[in-house]
């Protein structure tokens, strides 16, 4: 399962709607460019970050058959 995880500083002008838009439309792009089967499976977080800039990191979860039917 793809994870959108967006860092927003705490005096960010982004936000916590426009951040979780934002995390949505990567989440979806990343679906079909990796043509995931199942386009509900995703993740999106946003939290406040320490840096002074946002930061989008996509993670994914790992395991033997995530997607048993689907085939590389």
């Amino acid at each position: 399962m793809p994870i959108a995880i967006l860092e927003i500083p705490r005096s960010s002008h982004i936000d916590v709607p426009q951040a979780k838009e934002l995390c949505e439309k990567a989440g979806d792009s990343l679906h079909r460019v990796l043509g995931v089967p199942d386009p509900e499976d995703k993740e999106t977080r946003v939290a406040e970050g320490i840096s002074d800039k946002p930061i989008l990191r996509i993670s994914f979860t790992i395991g033997p058959n995530e997607y048993p039917d689907f085939e590389l």
